[in-house]
């Protein structure tokens, strides 16, 4: 019995090995051709003179037995369009005879270096890839926005200094305006920071976006971090804004700043305001003030897990501002509206502060000189001396689906902010929003005014 067991055995293990050689066999029929994880493989912008980071695609081959790739080059047979390569694990421009065993995979990586295109305006690079497999070829066409950009190194500003909007400048470490010098951001201006760059300001910084030409802080990576995740909402990219001294100031208008890891933090500064801005994705908070007058109409605070908001000490105004929270890439452990003294005086009005974790820390601010003037909040509760003419605990209806890492605060047309705020209480400079659309005598609560967004986009 046990003898016969053996030889079933070795008869199994037999076939098992015949089937595998059978899969393995290398086939030459025209109609065993690979199949790719992508058609196009679009690489977003790349700035020119530097290497893009690594993106790749998969090969797949679907069929039982193995298949050789005669040939994988660029069409032209070089890299000259700033693509390089690596193939299965081999670097180079052209490579030959590339076997796939039936059913397996293998990685195309690719990066970019792109030489300088010569104009202000981004040029699309294209690169067919061909791919010639028993005779057939196919195809996966590589592409990139090759962008010339103002690189600009680690240093101090001296003097009176504009950065404007011809290029965009790509923020390489920490620039420093002392105090007596200013740094002016003209409208329409793209800043993209590197790991750990920031901006340190003891003297002025004047942002001057408008509604058509609004000016962008963010982090220099571009598309996706994994899988579906794009950088765009990826905090911690570079360091932020820090205003520090007496002699600091900052006037900030239709600006964004996204991606930081402190945001932007004032101390001890003369004077923070903020018109129609949007301070979002940071891995602490998107603004922290101590002992600094914080002014902000129209903005939109968002994205934060330690408080959005942090004040300490000072007088603030918010106005016609939307102050919201679906950080996914930590806990939420602060506030929306942190309150670290009691010496701290705000006043929100026709605002919107929802969102993830409590409305404010701490909780109880009765005797103290923070209210809340026609706003909505997350929150249940009534109206008293700090609280006047609430909207209580209902959804203001946001344009979210943070599944697909959409975080688009304007509201959506079931919103019960459309046309709740109070006329009385908006300040002049909120007359229109950050997307230049106009308030009326009928606003509506939060930074943004409602307009059919599937129209808008």
């Amino acid at each position: 019995m046990r003898g016969k067991i053996i030889l079933r055995l070795h008869a199994l293990v037999l076939s098992v090995l015949l089937c595998s050689c059978i899969n393995d066999d290398i086939t030459d029929d025209k109609s065993a051709q690979p199949e790719f994880s992508c058609e196009v493989l679009d690489m977003g912008t790349v700035f020119t003179g530097s290497s893009s980071p690594v993106y790749a695609f998969k090969v797949y081959n679907r069929n039982k037995g193995g298949i050789v790739i005669g040939s994988v080059g660029f069409r032209d047979g070089s890299a000259s369009a700033g693509f390089a390569l690596n193939v299965d694990g081999e670097a180079g421009t052209r490579f030959e005879n590339i076997e796939i065993p039936g059913k397996d995979s293998i990685y195309v990586f690719v990066k970019a270096v792109m030489p300088p295109v010569g104009t202000p305006e981004p040029v699309r690079v294209s690169a067919p890839l061909d791919f010639i497999t028993n005779g057939v070829k196919s195809t996966v066409l590589l592409e990139a926005l090759a962008q010339d950009v103002i690189r600009v190194e680690p240093g101090t500003v001296d003097g009176a200094v504009e950065w404007n909007s011809e290029y965009p400048y790509n923020i390489l470490g920490t620039v420093i305006v002392p105090e007596g010098s200013e740094l002016d951001i003209a409208r329409g201006t793209r800043l993209y920071f590197h790991a750990g760059a920031g901006l340190r300001i003891s003297g002025r910084l004047v942002v001057d976006g408008t509604s058509d030409a609004p000016v962008l802080m963010c982090g220099d990576r571009f598309g996706n971090v994994a899988s579906s995740i794009p950088y765009d909402v990826v905090p911690g990219q570079w360091r932020g804004i820090e205003l520090s001294g007496p002699s600091s100031e900052c006037k900030m208008n239709f600006t964004t700043v996204a991606n930081t890891g402190i945001g932007v933090v004032a101390d001890g500064s003369t004077r923070l305001s903020l018109l129609n801005c949007r301070l979002r994705n940071s891995s602490s908070s998107v603004l922290s003030a101590a002992a600094t007058d914080v002014k902000a109409v129209g903005c939109e605070f968002a994205g934060a897990p330690a408080g959005v908001i942090v004040l300490d000490g000072g007088s603030h105004i918010f106005n016609h501002c939307t102050v919201a929270n679906d950080y996914l890439f930590s806990p939420v452990e602060g506030a929306m509206l942190v309150l670290e003294s009691e010496r701290t005086e705000v006043v929100f009005a026709n605002s919107i502060l929802y969102g993830v974790g409590p409305l404010h820390t701490p909780a109880d601010i009765n005797g103290r000189h923070v209210y809340f003037k026609r706003c909505l909040l997350k929150t249940d509760g009534f109206d008293d001396t700090n609280y006047s003419d609430i909207l209580w605990g209902v959804d203001p209806c946001f344009d979210l689906l943070p599944e697909e890492y959409r975080f688009d605060y304007r509201l959506t047309s079931q919103s019960p902010a459309i046309g709740a705020g109070d006329a009385m209480l908006s300040l002049p400079e909120s007359s229109v929003d950050f997307y230049g659309l106009q308030r009326g005598s009928a606003p509506d609560l939060g930074a943004y005014v409602y307009r059919d967004i599937l129209q808008s986009k």
